[in-house]
């Protein structure tokens, strides 16, 4: 159930031309493949009701979580934004203000994983493309799956970053044996040496945790992630949990994926 109270949904309803039951210029296919597209959701279920367009996005907005909707009213936005002349009408400046104001109040508390999927775009990589959007998706949703994928993303970008290397990953090592292996391999396994040097000392730290990270995802997982039958009492994890696994993991990944890419791989040849 989203936060979108009735004062929320005056200037959406007003900038998607909401009034007569339309809902810009869709047609009941068009917006069914949007809304599919967008949030994997089939807004022509009973759930959504029997009606108009207008009033199966109302239920839409009512029945499901912040980020689903956020999604949904980001997608409508920059429909609007981009066709214009396509609608037949003026888009008002202070509606169309109003909106992204309700847009991003939404989004505030939602984990971005857009940082990520940038960086893991420039590489054929559709399986850990396929792990972003379901990790990102079930945060709210199904937390437990979340706390799944997030594991998931880890052993796949460590695994794919050492095969991209030339050094394949056989078997199935322990978390903490797959992040050594890539953190050696990409030479950020923390330096042992003299301290005294507070930017040295501080980067080892950092890269020490690296790895800590990990595994308190790992560890989480056998906890609560699914990959494990469970008791039938067993206690759902909390959302907010959910989404601290899911930005550790984006910031592990983010960061083994930059500097993959930044590190040319050494295949022993000279420069020609």
């Amino acid at each position: 159930m989203s936060s979108l109270t009735h004062i929320d949904r005056l200037p959406l309803e007003r900038l998607f031309r909401m009034g007569g039951g339309d809902l810009l210029n869709f047609s009941h296919r068009s917006l069914a493949e949007f809304i599919t597209e967008t949030t994997r959701l089939d807004i022509t279920s009973p759930k959504y009701g029997q009606g108009s367009k207008a009033n199966r996005m109302r239920q839409l907005w009512a029945l499901e979580d912040d980020a689903t909707v956020a999604k949904v009213l980001s997608g409508l936005i920059a429909k609007v934004e981009a066709g214009r002349d396509q609608f037949g009408f003026d888009v008002d400046a202070k509606v169309l203000a109003s909106s992204k104001e309700v847009l991003a109040r939404l989004s505030s508390g939602l984990l971005s994983l857009e940082g990520l999927k940038a960086e893991v775009s420039p590489f054929d990589e559709p399986h850990i493309q396929k792990l972003i959007e379901r990790m990102e998706e079930s945060i709210e949703r199904d937390p437990s799956f979340a706390v799944g994928s997030a594991k998931d993303l880890i052993e796949a970008v460590c695994r794919t970053v050492l095969r991209e290397r030339g050094k394949p990953v056989e078997g199935t090592p322990e978390m903490p044996e797959l992040t050594k292996a890539v953190l050696a391999e990409l030479d950020l396994a923390p330096q042992k040496g003299p301290t005294g040097n507070k930017t040295a000392d501080t980067t080892r730290r950092l890269l020490s945790n690296l790895g800590s990270i990990t595994q308190g995802v790992a560890e989480l997982r056998n906890l609560h992630g699914t990959g494990h039958g469970r008791d039938g009492k067993h206690e759902e994890i909390n959302p907010r949990y959910a989404a601290l696994a899911a930005g550790a993991a984006a910031t592990f990944s983010r960061f083994v994926f930059g500097t993959h890419k930044a590190k040319p791989v050494d295949n022993g040849e000279s420069p020609s």
